[in-house]
């Protein structure tokens, strides 16, 4: 298929994986892709301006004050 799918929400950054898609959204707020269309906010009152995922499905963010925090879902 050579179309592109519009989805819900606005993006600034969105990074991901084989298994989990995740996007900086309007607030700068982080958002991990739930399927069916639908975007769940991250617990913790992250807020971010980059993303990207990791190999192990954990999310890495540049925060608006430039640290950089990663969400460990998938810890060793």
């Amino acid at each position: 298929n050579t179309r592109w799918t519009k989805l819900p929400g606005k993006a600034f950054d969105i990074g991901g994986n084989h298994n989990t898609l995740v996007h900086i959204g309007t607030g700068n707020n982080i958002y991990r892709y739930a399927g069916g269309g639908k975007w769940n906010l991250l617990p913790g009152n992250g807020k971010g301006k980059r993303v990207d995922v990791a190999s192990d499905g954990n999310p890495w963010i540049v925060g608006t004050n430039n640290n950089v925090y990663v969400k460990r879902y998938n810890a060793p």
